[in-house]
């Protein structure tokens, strides 16, 4: 009774690991459309791939193994075949593809030519910029996340492509690196090189390795870092993060390491990125329209910078998500005939005067900040690239109001945000945003100034040159602060809080101060629109509400900020799902904002947000911690393996018995789980650096994932345990035919033999990681042996009676007889077997990496890392003895070795 009781909570453990495991990916999967949804566009090209024949084995071996290739747009773009531009170079990522190159390629051909032929748009040719040569990497889809030997030669080999490239340029030239996931660590690696002039990256994880499997890879992006963070190095790098809608790598490591701090560092998420704002997947990045032809500009406007500090500039001009404004000083012409306005004054569509006009705006000393919202325009040039007609200058201004004197003061926010509007789907799906979209949000904060009545005013000077139905302009003061909420995380477990806003500014900002932003976190953010938002046309219903979008000129907007991530929801339908990526697990430092949560809200002040109502969600938060915690799972998992092997090598000293895996996984889940699951509960609140338990630096509110991790680890052992039995079952029924009777006689000196054999392979020709699964296949075939000896010396003994069988139960704890040596010796090879099982996910990207070298190398390729002996030879020696023995290995003070 008492064993069946353990084995059904066994059973339990199992079934809760599944169907968690289950529901979490359901949630990892859900996220992307929910938490950060994608709208991009899809791009179209004519490629055509010139490879360079020239760049050969003279150059780098390695140009037996992988080769470069020239991009030209074909169907009449680009009709030139030699190289007439500034290069370009791309560097593709894990199992990535050098055809990749293609979108930004031909974003950048389309961009520089006005039409097919080769005539050269109006803008380029006037500012004497040249087209560029895109040069691409083709690795032939190596594993390069897997494997840092590969990673290494595939930084070898870009080196060489480099001077190959440059060779081909006058002297001086500079080559532009882009490079996609791991093809962004290659690129940083690179570095210091004055040869390079900048390197952008897509998707890449900057912070952590994506896959973990040895250390070898942790000391490459070691050094990488410390290469970034050497003083004197200003080498331009911008970094482009999708987000939550990048389920490759977590997108909180995507960002620089914390020690990098030196100048022209930059991280834009995709979502705060002008012209985009939307999630964007990891395969995604390289051809998204939105994002593309971004990259493919900023490129083109390289080419005439010839300093580090011209090319950030350009960089941040193309690639941002707040304006920059260069450092001229602009005054406002001494005959401009000014009108004095008062108040909130939109100029919408035709009511916008056509020609330049002037108006001042006094400021009070109760005011706080100048806010101005503006459609289809642009302030001091900045804005949409497309689609404006309408020119906005912001000056502060001193003096009388008849003959001010004013100049451009430096605001305090400066970006572009959308405006979803009511009846659209905000991002919009496989369209997402016009280049022409967007709305100017600029703020001018008077905190730290001094105001007196009628000394100063803001100038605003507006120039519309062409009417335009969707433009308009929105300009007024705030007089309050921002609103800050006590609301606690431990409070929004169980229940909603609300908070009331009612505020009829242009710019609400909110500040939840005891809301932690975590990478694991997901909050749920009700919004309320008031009643003037409400509407009587019935074209456009949603829920609940009528909504015409002749109420307002901007539907509300909130923009969830932290640092140089933001997020932008659309209160149509009520709903935003709130997350971040300043924070995250296993990150080194902390890179948070001690301010906690803080939301800005944009409206054009005909319709406001009444209230809001937050809450944690725990189903899309639970998406982001399997996303991130599927390989501590299988960590911990070889943990609880090694509790089971340690512990039944115990019950063996103290019984004389090895137990089965069942009853070493029963006695687990009866003694020691409940008891592994405190400590680690009370050890995660603990502050530990971020490499130990699950790297969240004794954040409290996450301390119960560590015993929840640890309950599903079981469950999938026990899972594995199902899954060997099973196989060594199958086999025995396979093998009964081909294999009969035979003894093995114990040699130590051919296994001995064997293992100098084997690591002198090691040593030379082949990886251990190809031992170590061939160690695997031995040991289950040593288990199916030992399981069909033992079928084969059951059914040659007389069944037992009933009174018989009930006392051999009741001996579970007493000293086994000799006759069951077989069954311990068959026990113990069950658990080296289930510890190999458990390890060979860790042996095999590496396998693989292996085998693909083979195939795309046509040779077998030493990697010097592979070859160590030290990772396998526990293994080889466990597996021979145990393959050529019937003794099982022991403990000292046991029973002693069985003669």
């Amino acid at each position: 009774m008492t064993t069946r009781k353990y084995s059904l909570r066994l059973a339990f453990v199992t079934l809760f690991a599944v169907l968690f495991s289950a529901w979490t990916y359901r949630a990892t999967v859900d996220s992307v459309k929910t938490l950060s949804p994608q709208g991009c566009r899809m791009s179209y090209m004519y490629p055509e791939y010139i490879l360079q024949k020239e760049f050969n084995s003279t150059w780098t071996p390695l140009a037996n193994r992988y080769s470069l290739w020239l991009y030209r747009e074909g169907d009449g773009w680009d009709t030139a075949r030699q190289l007439t531009g500034n290069p370009v170079l791309f560097i593709p990522g894990n199992a990535g593809s050098s055809h990749q190159v293609r979108s930004i390629a031909s974003s950048a051909t389309t961009q520089y030519f006005a039409t097919r032929g080769g005539i050269i748009s109006p803008e380029f040719r006037s500012r004497g910029l040249k087209p560029l040569d895109f040069f691409t990497a083709e690795f032939n889809e190596d594993f390069s996340a897997l494997h840092e030997p590969t990673l290494d030669s595939q930084r070898t080999y870009i080196h060489a492509a480099i001077t190959y490239i440059l060779s081909l340029y006058p002297p001086g030239t500079s080559v532009i690196l882009l490079g996609h996931s791991m093809g962004g660590i290659v690129a940083t690696s690179l570095l210091p090189d004055a040869r390079i002039a900048a390197i952008i990256t897509m998707s890449t994880p900057h912070a952590l390795p994506p896959a973990r499997y040895s250390s070898e890879i942790d000391a490459f992006y070691l050094r990488t870092s410390q290469a970034l963070a050497e003083e004197g190095l200003t080498t331009p790098i911008w970094s482009l993060c999708g987000g939550a809608t990048d389920l490759m790598i977590p997108s909180e490591t995507c960002r620089f390491p914390a020690n990098v701090t030196t100048p022209n560092r930059h991280t834009i998420f995709t979502s705060a990125l002008e012209g985009c704002w939307s999630g964007v997947g990891h395969q995604e990045s390289v051809w998204c329209h939105q994002v593309r032809w971004r990259i493919a500009r900023a490129a083109l406007e390289l080419g005439k910078a010839v300093s580090d500090a011209e090319r950030s500039h350009i960089m941040n001009k193309w690639l941002r998500h707040d304006v920059v404004l260069d450092s001229a000083d602009r005054h406002s012409p001494s005959d401009t005939k000014w009108q004095v306005s008062d108040g909130k004054h939109p100029f919408t569509g035709n009511a916008l005067p056509r020609g330049p006009s002037a108006h001042l705006l006094p400021i009070l000393p109760s005011h706080r900040s100048f806010i101005l919202l503006a459609s289809r325009a642009k302030v001091f040039d900045n804005g949409p690239p497309e689609g404006t007609f309408l020119d906005i200058e912001v000056f502060r201004c001193r003096g009388s109001d008849q003959n001010p004197q004013c100049s451009e003061s430096k605001p305090s926010r400066f970006t572009l945000v959308p405006n979803p509007g009511y009846s659209a789907e905000f991002p919009a799906p496989k369209q997402g945003v016009d280049e022409s979209d967007g709305v100017v949000a600029y703020e001018l904060s008077f905190q730290d100034a001094k105001l007196e009545d009628g000394d100063e005013f803001i100038g605003l000077v507006l120039n519309q040159r062409y009417v335009d139905e969707r433009s308009w302009v929105v300009a007024d003061f705030s007089q309050g602060s921002a609103i800050d909420s006590s609301v606690t995380l431990f409070s929004i477990l169980t229940k909603r809080a609300t908070l009331s806003v009612a505020s009829n500014e242009l710019l609400t900002k909110i500040r939840f101060p005891n809301l932690p932003e975590h990478a694991l976190l997901v909050y749920r953010l009700d919004v309320l629109l008031d009643e003037n938002c409400k509407g009587e046309d019935p074209a456009i219903y949603f829920p609940f509400r009528y909504l015409s979008p002749k109420d307002s000129l901007m539907v509300p907007l909130v923009a969830h900020e932290s640092g140089d991530e933001t997020h932008f929801h659309s209160t149509t339908y009520g709903t935003a799902l709130l997350h971040s990526h300043s924070v995250g697990p296993f990150l080194p430092e902390d890179r948070s904002s001690s301010a906690g949560l803080g939301l800005s809200i944009y409206s054009s002040g005909q319709c406001q947000v009444q209230s809001l109502t937050i809450a944690l969600d725990i189903y899309p938060s639970l998406g982001r911690v399997g996303s991130r915690y599927f390989g501590a799972v299988a960590v911990w998992g070889i943990s609880i393996v090694a509790l089971l092997m340690s512990r039944s090598l115990r019950a063996q000293q103290r019984t004389g018995a090895f137990p089965t895996l069942q009853e070493s996984l029963s006695h687990l889940c009866r003694f020691q789980l409940h008891l592994l699951c405190g400590i680690l509960f009370v050890g995660s609140m603990i502050p530990t650096p971020a490499i130990f338990l699950l790297g969240n630096k004794g954040m409290r509110f996450l301390a119960p994932l560590s015993p929840l991790i640890v309950i599903v680890s079981t469950g999938f052992v026990q899972a594995l345990c199902i899954v060997l039995n099973f196989l060594v079952k199958a086999g025995v029924i396979i093998c009964s035919r081909f294999v009969g009777p035979k003894e093995e006689v114990s040699s130590i000196g051919r296994s001995l033999i064997h293992i100098g054999v084997v690591m002198g392979l090691v040593k030379t020709v082949i990886p251990y990681q190809v031992v170590f699964v061939i160690c695997f296949l031995i040991q289950l075939w040593t288990c199916i042996i030992g399981r069909k000896r033992l079928d084969d010396t059951e059914e040659g003994r007389p069944k037992p009676t009933d009174a018989v069988r009930e006392q051999e139960s009741r001996k579970e704890t007493e000293i086994r007889s000799p006759d069951h040596s077989e069954m311990d010796v068959y026990n113990q090879n069950m658990h080296l077997l289930l510890l190999l099982s458990w390890l060979l996910p860790n042996m095999a990207p590496a396998l693989a990496v292996w085998v693909r070298t083979m195939a795309t190398a046509h040779s077998v390729t030493l990697f010097n890392s592979d070859h160590s002996v030290s990772p396998i030879i526990v293994f080889v020696a466990l597996v021979e003895f145990s393959s050529h023995t019937r003794q099982g290995w022991h403990l000292q003070g046991t029973a002693g070795l069985r003669r």
